[in-house]
């Protein structure tokens, strides 16, 4: 969550104890900095830090944005953290980041993790599943992060985090499991991941607004950033997706069956959209 900023007193969302906040980054910043491009701006033509904003909400131009200010706009980063609960996210961002793709510097290249599963032992999937790899990893790091990107979502206050409202009986639920640093069962919010693949792309460079779409007695809180989707459901506990999907999702011993997938719907879909609102 870098780059960040102390603001006025007020008490953290999180903890809730009193003190200066820090204008934190709700998607976390590595992310938005992988988007980043220096592009020459004004009339000096200085380059300029500069990322690209996928929006179609009316009164909110999508584009190439300078740095900062989409972010603000959009409600990417707010004061909402103590130094503190900073502190303890950010080393949850830290654990993914490294996991998923190394310790190079930006923009963000997903690395191999994992090995591959026979996909003959699944029944029904999805056409557009390229393959399944067993990955091992640090069950509370990884659910800890992901349950911080859901919980931030829901109390943040800027537009983009619209879709994502869990209610206050699960945002106490998430901020009692991040304060406690406690993940919890793997049947209490369970977590989907899909890495996605477009031709020879592994779209790590796209962020797309969070969703939140009510399946029965669950919600799947999903977020697309880094190349991959985090699907959280939302239920009552010892609720697990029902198979196929409960089947590939995180387990309290670290293990996860990653989905490797196409992702040409999600493309079609934005660029449709996009081109429709005269934004391409």
């Amino acid at each position: 969550m870098s780059a960040h900023k102390h603001t006025g007193l007020s008490k953290c969302r999180l903890c809730g104890t009193p003190g200066k906040l820090i204008d934190s980054h709700v998607i976390p910043d590595f992310f938005i900095r992988s988007l980043q491009r220096q592009i020459p701006t004004g009339k000096s033509g200085q380059p300029q830090p500069t990322s690209i904003m996928m929006s179609l909400r009316p009164g909110e131009e999508g584009g190439q944005r300078q740095r900062g200010y989409w972010e603000k706009q959009s409600g990417i980063n707010e004061p909402m953290l103590c130094a503190g609960c900073e502190s303890r996210v950010s080393q949850y961002e830290n654990y993914f980041r490294t996991f998923f793709y190394g310790k190079n510097p930006s923009p963000l290249k997903k690395i191999p993790v994992g090995t591959s599963v026979d996909l003959s032992s699944f029944a029904g999937l999805d056409p557009d599943i390229l393959g399944v790899r067993a990955v091992k990893m640090d069950y509370t790091q990884f659910k800890l992060f992901v349950l911080s990107l859901v919980w931030r979502a829901s109390v943040a206050k800027g537009n983009f985090f619209e879709k994502i409202c869990l209610g206050p009986q699960h945002e106490a639920r998430l901020a009692a499991i991040l304060n406690t640093e406690n993940p919890g069962p793997d049947d209490q919010y369970s977590i989907l991941m899909v890495d996605l693949q477009h031709a020879k792309y592994g779209l790590e460079d796209f962020v797309q607004q969070p969703d939140c779409v009510k399946d029965g007695a669950q919600r799947g809180c999903s977020f697309i950033i880094g190349g991959f989707m985090l699907v959280t459901f939302i239920a009552a506990a010892g609720h697990r997706p029902p198979d196929p999907v409960g089947s590939f999702c995180l387990r309290a011993s670290g293990d996860l069956l990653l989905i490797s997938s196409r992702a040409q719907n999600i493309v079609r879909w934005w660029a449709t959209r996009l081109k429709n609102a005269g934004k391409i």
